[in-house]
């Protein structure tokens, strides 16, 4: 049994530790530090995105050379240098090259376990000889973000710079400036030189971790981090902070909700009053006592009723909307929002105009919140494997989330309708909302278009407004309604098929070491273990189909002792250990063919570190499939049976399963497992189904 508790400790240690096995897989082996272009490679330490460049450079900059930059509180990777300039050399438009970057500590500060949990036979392999640490806590950086670099210094601890892209800022701003707005200035002249497209040839991100820091309790500091991107004069490239930029068109799409409605323009109301804007309303058909309603509280606020009888077209009630304004800028805002009480000074809403209004700029969202509490709602929406996903959702709006991305003002690939601001001249120019997206990923096919445009879209976090998510018109989990969701999807990647590829979606400003194929609201590492790869279905082998038999004997003779007596069936119970059987399926997901079983099982009183698990699917017409079920961590399973002497082992009792189900026959589908420990087999029937 020791091998099978030693196989244990290394797979829990493996699932306890995710990022450690994703170096393992992924880190490249370390190259030589040889200087291939014949420039030399100068290295200079930085404590502060806010050092002095004089102080750093003790100079001014040789315009042959490439500076590299690096906090002083870290380690740069063996191979980093070659790796940065063979970039440079690759890419000779590139100005700047930066890269991801990580932390050194302990098990228990990185991974919440602890190091006596696992011997050092498990262990070492993954510890830093240097320090006897571990790496962790990485921070994939998305590429070229302007919107980003002013909000803070996301380009972290460690780059470099060309010396004559230096020495052309030094020449116009002189050398007293900071590090941080050096490279701010060498990404404003990224974006000039850019022409409408993207400057990401300009600022080149290598998306690997190069440089390892120290000080973990920085983890969560925003170096340079301005919380209102308008405040401070030096990080504004429009205007003033309440310049006159033009007027709001606010476009509200609405049906049969007068009160939702009423909230959504009073409050809207109160914190326009400096601005100049219109409000139109569209109508698909509201009941003629709702349309009254609505038409006379509008009136009090000069808005602009447009009503139409017609099926809901999220789409097309936008673009009706639009055709009908005259403003310099459009605002697409959902009926359900509400302005919270935090923002009725109307700085998001100047903000937002801001960005709306420069060259670069194509949408512009806002963070939203539930209306309950501070739980985040929407933060962006990034494209990944799975399709368009909104970052954050559900989570708690406290501290700071992976680097800020509920704090700082972000560029992201997409931002939702709910509350979007878009120049009028852009929305026409990328030619309005998709009404053949009536209601799904308008918004997201607007924004791949905008970005295809050169223009890059700004989630702002430095605020939020309340969204009453999908009061309006429901949720999307009818069978119907989920139909037209897939449909509407497939449309998305047919007319943005470079947004999908064979390894995720493509999303500069969401890294592909980033979960791909998972909901994933937070920002996990992209490593799948065994338990989280689909598993083809086989049929039943002969040895599954003695234990089922078997299964079905005992289970009649105990449905026939609970017929004469409940006491003789619990004891018959015990003689088979089905009564130490236990188990929950949590939840039974189809989506995109694909079937997804998760849940827990664990052998009560004995030690689980030697079962094997063989989940079974049973079908129509006798149909029977069995595929191996692999450990998953729980947690919260191993919490259960913490009191349980008896019961060991118990972390890695998770089920998922994943098996494609476009080639199993149409019908219902139950779930059993068959358990085997010491060469002995049972079968379990876990009372969960599901139909195909």
């Amino acid at each position: 049994m020791d091998y099978q508790k030693e196989d244990y400790q290394k797979e829990l240690f493996a699932q306890s530790t995710p990022y450690l096995q994703w170096l393992r897989a992924h880190e490249p082996v370390a190259g030589s530090d040889k200087n291939d272009t014949g420039k030399p490679l100068d290295v200079f330490p930085f404590s502060s995105c806010e050092d002095s460049v004089d102080d750093i450079l003790g100079g001014p900059a040789n315009k042959e050379r490439i500076y590299l930059f690096a906090g002083k509180d870290g380690v740069i990777r063996e191979d980093a240098c070659a790796r940065i300039v063979q970039v440079f050399s690759q890419q000779e438009q590139a100005m700047l090259v930066y890269a991801d970057e990580d932390y050194y500590g302990t098990l228990a500060e990185l991974y919440g376990i602890e190091e006596q949990e696992f011997g050092d036979k498990i262990t070492s392999a993954f510890r830093e000889p240097a320090n006897g640490l571990y790496r962790g806590e990485p921070w994939f950086k998305p590429d070229f973000s302007p919107d980003t670099l002013e909000a803070f210094f996301y380009i972290g601890n460690l780059f470099a710079v060309r010396g004559q892209a230096i020495a052309e800022i030094t020449d116009t701003f002189g050398t007293e400036l900071s590090l941080c707005k050096l490279v701010r200035a060498l990404s404003h002249k990224a974006l000039e030189r850019g022409g409408g497209k993207h400057g990401a040839d300009f600022f080149v991100h290598i998306p690997e971790a190069l440089y390892t820091n120290n000080r973990l309790s920085g983890k969560d500091t925003l170096d340079g981090f301005v919380p209102d991107a308008f405040a401070n004069q030096d990080t504004v490239r429009i205007g003033g902070k309440r310049a006159s930029l033009g007027k709001l068109s606010v476009i509200i799409p609405s049906k049969d909700n007068p009160k939702l409605l009423r909230r959504c323009v009073e409050t809207f109301v109160s914190c326009a009053k400096d601005i100049d804007y219109e409000l139109i309303v569209v109508d698909n058909g509201s009941s003629d006592e709702n349309r009254m309603c609505i038409k006379s509280f509008l009136e009090e606020y000069g808005a602009t009723y447009l009503y139409e009888q017609a099926k809901f077209n999220f789409s097309k009630m936008c673009n009706l909307g639009a055709k009908a304004a005259d403003g310099d800028f459009l605002l697409f805002l959902n009926d359900d929002m509400e302005v919270a009480k935090a923002q009725q000074d109307g700085q998001w809403l100047h903000n937002m105009m801001r960005y709306a209004a420069m060259e670069h700029v194509g949408a512009v969202g806002i963070k939203l919140r539930y209306p309950d509490g501070n739980l985040i709602q929407h933060a962006g929406i990034t494209n990944m494997g799975i399709g368009p996903a909104h970052k954050l959702g559900g989570m708690p709006d406290d501290g700071s989330l992976y680097h800020g991305h509920n704090l700082a003002d972000y560029n992201m690939l997409a931002v939702t309708a709910a509350c979007m601001m878009v120049s009028r001249d852009k929305f026409v120019r990328a030619g309005f909302f998709d009404e053949e997206l009536a209601v799904a990923y308008n918004d997201v096919e607007l924004c791949f278009r905008l970005y295809r445009m050169g223009l890059y879209n700004v989630q702002v976090n430095s605020a939020f407004l309340i969204h009453h998510e999908s009061v309006s018109r429901g949720a999307d989990t009818a069978p119907e309604k989920r139909e037209r969701l897939l449909r509407e999807r497939r449309r998305l990647y047919e007319k943005h098929a470079w947004a999908m590829t064979k390894t995720g979606g493509y999303d500069p400003f969401y890294s592909p070491n980033l979960v791909q194929w998972e909901k994933d609201a937070a920002y996990h590492v992209n490593y799948l273990y065994a338990c989280e790869k689909p598993k083809p279905l086989k049929p039943l082998t002969e040895e599954g189909k003695r234990t089922l038999l078997k299964w079905f004997m005992q289970d009649n003779i105990r449905q026939h002792l609970e017929r004469m007596n409940v006491r003789l069936a619990d004891g018959y119970r015990k003689l088979t250990g089905e009564n130490r059987q236990l188990f929950h399926i949590d939840q039974i997901v189809q989506e995109d063919g694909t079937v997804t079983v998760t849940g827990w099982h664990v052998l009560r009183g004995k030690d689980n570190a030697g079962l094997t698990k063989t989940l079974l699917i049973f079908g129509p017409a006798w149909k029977k499939y069995e595929a191996e079920s692999a450990p998953k961590l729980r947690r919260d399973v191993e919490a259960l049976f913490a009191q349980d002497r008896r019961t060991k082992n118990t972390a890695l009792s998770g089920i998922c399963l994943k098996f494609d189900a476009d080639k199993l026959p149409k019908g219902p589908y139950s779930i059993g497992i068959v358990v085997e420990r010491g060469g002995r087999r049972r079968f379990v029937h876990l009372k969960a189904s599901f139909e195909i």
